[in-house]
């Protein structure tokens, strides 16, 4: 890989105001400014949608979105912000898809769906069999955090193989221990993500990683981050799969194309 590769962030929470992410233009814009650091020169904005959100307001997250593009068209000339959502799965979630109620990604095809980390395997297998028979392509959000899929890398592959893709979070490449971490994160202190860089690194080496993204909240402790983990990934002999994740694949969403 080479240093002067730039990047797509196709997980975010850098729109203020709209959920458990940024809570002001001043910290979105501090979040912009890392993420350039870091190589990022494509955003795509996905603020919490569903149940772990009920009051999320579209219009406003759109309006607000408009103005940090406003924002990096002077200060980031070559950062790019687009609309997303981030799907909490439950019942009536396809149905705000299917309305318009709730974004894709970019206005692809490609949806970025979350899971609870303790939801059973099956519900997820039936969560990708629905979005998929509906037209669309589900991304499972931070998938390295879901208990029903942990060590199994059979499992991981059987959703794989009924359409689903796989989105890891960059800090997971992060933690050297061999075993899960528990390691609090948020504003509040309601929840907890497990962080395990050997499961992280197992589904990449067996070729089940689609996508790495920030997923980020703040401008501290879990502000934006990529070329980080790149280097990381790199460091642990992860590269022959990073030309595909964050080049081929990336191009596949943007151009709303199957990879």
């Amino acid at each position: 890989m080479s240093d002067t590769s730039i990047y797509m962030d196709m997980h975010a929470h850098i729109i203020p105001g709209v959920d458990d992410g940024s809570q002001s233009i001043e910290e979105s814009i501090e979040m912009m400014r890392q993420a350039y650091q870091e190589n990022i020169r494509v955003i795509i904005a996905t603020p919490h949608f569903g149940l772990r959100n009920p009051d999320y307001d579209r219009e406003k997250a759109e309006r607000i979105l408009d103005d940090l593009r406003r924002i990096a068209s002077e200060m980031f000339p070559d950062l790019h912000l687009f609309m997303g959502n981030e799907l909490y799965y439950s019942y009536g979630i396809l149905e705000s898809l299917l309305e318009g109620k709730a974004k894709t990604l970019a206005g692809t095809k490609y949806v970025l769906v979350e899971f609870s980390p303790d939801t059973d395997y099956s519900e997820i297998r039936k969560a990708v069999n629905e979005f998929t028979w509906n037209g669309y392509w589900p991304i499972i959000a931070h998938a390295e955090r879901c208990s029903s899929l942990t060590d199994h890398l059979e499992a991981v592959r059987t959703l794989v193989d009924k359409g689903a893709y796989i989105q890891v979070n960059c800090r997971s490449f992060l933690d050297g221990g061999s075993g899960a971490k528990r390691k609090r994160f948020g504003r509040n202190n309601g929840f907890y993500l497990e962080q395990r860089q050997d499961w992280s690194m197992k589904l990449l080496n067996a070729g089940l990683v689609h996508f790495i993204a920030s997923d980020c909240h703040s401008s501290g402790m879990r502000k934006p981050i990529y070329q980080t983990a790149v280097d990381t990934i790199i460091m642990q002999g992860g590269e022959k799969e990073l030309l595909k994740i964050t080049k081929t694949n990336i191009l596949g969403l943007i151009r709303n194309e199957r990879i």
